[in-house]
């Protein structure tokens, strides 16, 4: 599990959880983020850059 540093300032999901989730190739990498009221999984790499 990793964190993120209050010196950081806000993210984008500063409001619920994230996993970034690293596959071995030829998968990219893939972020599901959670809400309240939601969740996504991203797969598009600038997507998940971001």
């Amino acid at each position: 599990m990793h964190f993120l540093a209050f010196e950081l300032g806000a993210h984008a999901e500063l409001y619920g959880s994230f996993v970034l989730m690293d596959f071995p190739n030829p998968r990219p990498e893939a972020v599901r983020m959670e809400n309240l009221i939601n969740s996504v999984c991203i797969e598009v790499p600038r997507d998940v850059d971001r």
